[in-house]
């Protein structure tokens, strides 16, 4: 074997090396972590505690799979990353969400994630020093209803809504109302089963749930963005250090570890049908072809290939946006971005096909 040839191998040799250390590592750590094998370790021999964690299911968020046994979700997942700094043991135990919360104040459970903080619940309850994640308010419908489109206010006037007895968003969907001159007709129900069953037979129109809990329904409106956190019951001090400290490490080593976990499974459950408002049926039906202007200026992402055809990701969202409305799109070429621009100033195209950034929004103004 020629020399270089030797020494090529070698490269290559040291190389798999390297990747291998760095394969053995990631096992161990997740990305961007700090804490070392070693600290994992003993964190993981020396403290041998168990704590009952409340588990409800919300697609996403926190899920079971009875067939193969498997916990999996963007909670269970940050649940895990504790379990390397505390060394903690868990049993889950199957909740639903207001019944969970009840154990919790009765010393029946250790741990519930995605509490909101209350005036009335901080009086039962102690919530961890970092947030855990942040939701909001959804008015929901049954999958399959074509009736009600997104933020479609003047159909919701009237409509009927079922709320949990001691739901958090109650108070803030009636602000949601006020603010846009609705008025529902209100229905009470004890837990989320029989909401989903109520909306399931008609009873109701739509129901108010948390982000983190839409369950194969529809979002039609979102309202009270808000923080939510760990919650343990007030005597147990010292799991809530233990909590804290943890969190206090995993927020300094993986500072966007929650940002990405949401968006994770955010992402799986995003599809949903599309259903559009009379005014945007009107749009369409008056405008059933709109002209797009475009420039190379956004290669790979937006872009004319060879053949003439406007393709790349942007094209591909643009097809999405058709096939899900029915609208169709006429794409023109224009040499620069500029052009382009120019082309929408002066009424030649109804849009540009990117604007990414509002370093043009004194142009904007003037148009």
């Amino acid at each position: 074997m020629r020399k270089h040839e030797m020494a090529r191998m070698r490269q290559v040799v040291i190389l798999m090396m390297i990747l291998m250390v760095g394969a053995i590592s990631s096992t161990v750590l997740w990305s961007g972590s700090k804490t070392s094998l070693y600290e994992v370790q003993a964190a993981e021999t020396t403290n041998n505690r168990t704590v009952k964690v409340g588990y409800y299911i919300a697609p996403g968020f926190q899920e079971y799979d009875e067939s193969t046994g498997v916990y999996s979700g963007s909670s269970y997942e940050y649940l895990m990353v504790l379990k390397q700094y505390t060394g903690w043991q868990y049993e889950f135990v199957p909740v639903e969400f207001s019944d969970g919360v009840k154990m919790l104040e009765n010393g029946q459970l250790d741990l519930m994630n995605n509490i909101s903080k209350t005036t009335e619940r901080e009086q039962t309850l102690d919530f961890s020093a970092y947030a855990s994640g942040s939701n909001y308010g959804c008015l929901v419908v049954n999958g399959d209803n074509q009736t009600y489109a997104y933020n479609d206010y003047a159909a919701f006037d009237h409509m009927t809504v079922g709320l949990l007895n001691s739901s958090i968003y109650n108070s803030y969907f009636e602000d949601f109302c006020d603010i846009h001159n609705l008025h529902p007709e209100i229905k009470y129900y004890a837990n989320g089963d029989k909401a989903n069953a109520a909306m399931e037979a008609g009873e109701i129109d739509a129901r108010i749930v948390s982000s983190s809990y839409q369950n194969g329904t529809r979002v039609v409106a979102k309202f009270a963005p808000m923080d939510y956190y760990f919650a343990v019951p007030k005597e147990q001090q010292n799991l809530l250090s233990e909590l804290n400290s943890a969190m206090e490490r995993i927020q300094t080593d993986m500072p966007d570890l929650l940002q990405n976990l949401e968006k994770r499974y955010e992402f799986r459950y995003n599809e949903t049908n599309v259903v559009l408002t009379e005014a945007e049926k009107k749009y369409i039906e008056e405008n059933p072809v709109v002209t797009v202007a475009v420039s190379d200026a956004w290669y790979p992402i937006s872009y004319f290939n060879d053949k003439g055809q406007y393709t790349g990701p942007l094209a591909e969202i643009y097809q999405r946006i058709s096939d899900a409305t029915g609208i169709k799109f006429e794409y023109r070429k224009y040499d620069h971005y500029a052009q382009a621009l120019e082309a929408v100033k002066n009424r030649e195209v109804d849009m540009i096909s990117e604007f990414p950034y509002d370093f043009l929004e004194k142009w904007i103004e003037k148009q």
